[in-house]
């Protein structure tokens, strides 16, 4: 099969097109250099109708995406709506499959288990990005499937789950509350569950997903961090909340002159909310969960310590 990936520099991106290279021919498209990468564009630009044969292409799989959430308006995150608009029109011209990443942002957290791929309810202007995303996708596009991440992690990862990993193994990471539960997914069971919708497209057809392996007690993974690290000396630091709360209500006023400071009040409330969204929603309540949480977290580890050391 002839696959096109869009966002192949990104982290979702780079591993897919690593995976599916392995039994298909696949052309990765990123304005940004990348080992995955064969064609360096902009796919907003209006040449990406030109830039290869595409009647010779079955499926594209769109993870070209502005993810990061300091934008400002709407018109920060044109990455995602306007790309979308340009491959429905190449792929209704050309009869090409689709499969779209939205996101999980398109609803408020937590989600608590009510997921309606009909109402959207954004709190942030990324997640705004993502109802036009989906809205254009199902309002225009004569072939797709919608697909939604959780959080993903796993080797090649950046902020802020690597930086997660790194508090954790120096140290560093503290929580105030140990029963916090999210659902996450790890890099290679998100592949394993692309691998089948593109096996099985027309089966899935007009359908919508979300990327799911299973619900992560915080407290618990990064004991299981620490513990395949071998960095067990320093234990994990549990706070008091309010102390917390009071760090984090200073961090809003510190990041007014450092953007980079790790805590505010919006991080507090992630670290103190359970994000718990039902395995039914996910490819796996229909099969086993490929990789375990202690295999993902050595094969990322290990990733850490190769990048570290160069």
């Amino acid at each position: 099969m002839n696959i096109v990936v869009t966002g192949s520099s990104g982290f979702i991106g780079n591993n897919l097109v690593a995976f599916l290279n392995l039994n298909h021919h696949v052309i990765g498209l990123d304005r940004l250099e990348g080992n995955n990468t064969k064609i360096q564009i902009d796919c907003k630009s209006k040449n990406l109708k030109d830039t290869l044969n595409w009647e010779k292409i079955d499926l594209v799989i769109d993870c070209a995406a502005k993810t990061d959430l300091d934008g400002k308006t709407i018109n920060d995150y044109n990455d995602n709506y306007v790309i979308i608009d340009r491959l429905i029109q190449i792929c209704n011209n050309h009869q090409i499959k689709l499969i779209a990443f939205s996101s999980m942002l398109v609803n408020e957290l937590p989600l608590n288990d009510v997921i309606d791929f009909n109402f959207y309810n954004p709190s942030t202007i990324y997640g705004q990005s993502k109802v036009l995303y989906e809205k254009k996708l199902k309002s225009k596009s004569k072939s797709y499937i919608l697909v939604r991440p959780t959080s993903i992690w796993g080797p090649g990862f950046k902020e802020p789950y690597k930086n997660f990993f790194e508090y954790v193994i120096d140290g560093k990471f503290f929580v105030s509350d140990k029963s916090i539960v999210k659902t996450y997914c790890y890099i290679e069971n998100l592949i394993q569950q692309i691998l089948v919708l593109v096996k099985d497209y027309e089966k899935y057809k007009f359908s919508h997903q979300y990327f799911i392996d299973g619900n992560y007690n915080i407290f618990d993974w990064a004991k299981l961090i620490k513990l395949k690290s071998g960095k067990t000396k320093r234990k994990i630091i549990l706070v008091p909340k309010p102390f917390f709360y009071f760090v984090c209500l200073i961090g809003d006023y510190i990041r007014i002159f450092i953007k980079k400071f790790p805590l505010n009040t919006f991080r507090f409330k992630n670290l103190n909310t359970n994000n718990i969204i039902d395995i039914k929603y996910s490819l796996f309540s229909k099969q086993n969960k490929i990789f375990s949480t202690p295999e993902g977290v050595v094969k990322t580890l290990i990733h850490l310590n190769k990048i570290n050391k160069c």
